[in-house]
């Protein structure tokens, strides 16, 4: 989510590509979505011999890698396992086959049954890359692919998601599967990032979370600095610096 001062319809989507080596993905805060979170939706058309093309999170398939993508199935299994997350859909690894095979985007029914079931008529989104290669134990690819971010409306939804899909070439993984994650734009009180390792010494047992007040752009951006809090493998805080900039501000 990124705070906004004008409708996003007036000034078009916003295209995020951030290169940030050893960084988790960007984590905000915000209350629970009721349209989308915990929504248990069934695959529509899908055939018994093909794996689905649009599944939600909440959907036991979604925690797969190879079919999410990294950054999906990690929602998916965190979902699953009773973590507070903010609920979606993935346009799977199979969407982004079917599109390599030579299926336009443009018109596919399965973007816009995506756009749908997301709630896209009546709130803003943001699709998010999610390839196979990102979040893996020896490579985040933090920051490589784009995600874009306050999408409003089939066409600029349509155009997201090529865009996303593109991103793998910029990326240098043009032929790794993606799959595309699909979530509404939110507001956050707060917004930030953890490492799940600690990037200046490199220890493995040390958890480093930095947040800034609202959307997490500016910190992961380097516009400001925001909190540092280090934590042990348990969770415990082993030390803090707590003072939070507010997103914009130095």
């Amino acid at each position: 989510g990124v705070a906004r001062t004008v409708p996003r319809s007036k000034r078009g989507p916003k295209v995020v590509a951030r290169p940030l080596p050893w960084a988790c993905d960007a984590a905000m805060t915000s209350a629970a979505d009721p349209q989308v979170n915990g929504v248990q939706a069934p695959v529509e058309g899908a055939s018994a011999l093909r794996p689905p093309m649009v599944v939600s999170l909440g959907d036991a398939r979604a925690r797969s890698v190879d079919l999410a993508g990294g950054k999906a199935a990690a929602l998916a299994r965190a979902e699953g396992a009773g973590l507070a997350t903010l609920g979606g859909l993935v346009l799977t690894t199979e969407f982004c086959a079917d599109v390599d095979a030579g299926t336009p985007v443009e018109g596919h029914p399965v973007v816009a049954e995506a756009f749908r079931r997301a709630g896209g008529d009546d709130r803003s989104l943001v699709a998010r890359s999610s390839s196979v290669v990102e979040d893996a134990a020896t490579s985040s690819m933090a920051g490589q692919f784009a995600s874009v971010i306050g999408v409003d409306g089939l066409d600029e939804f349509t155009a997201a998601v090529r865009t996303v899909i593109d991103s793998r070439v910029t990326a240098g993984a043009p032929d790794d599967p993606i799959a595309v994650l699909v979530q509404p734009l939110i507001e956050p009180a707060f917004g930030g990032i953890m490492f799940g390792i600690d990037p200046v010494t490199g220890r493995s047992d040390r958890r480093i979370v930095s947040a800034v007040r609202g959307g997490p752009e500016p910190l992961v951006s380097g516009l400001v600095e925001g909190s540092r809090t280090v934590l042990d493998p348990g969770g415990a805080i082993v030390c803090a610096a707590p003072a939070l900039h507010t997103a914009g501000h130095h």
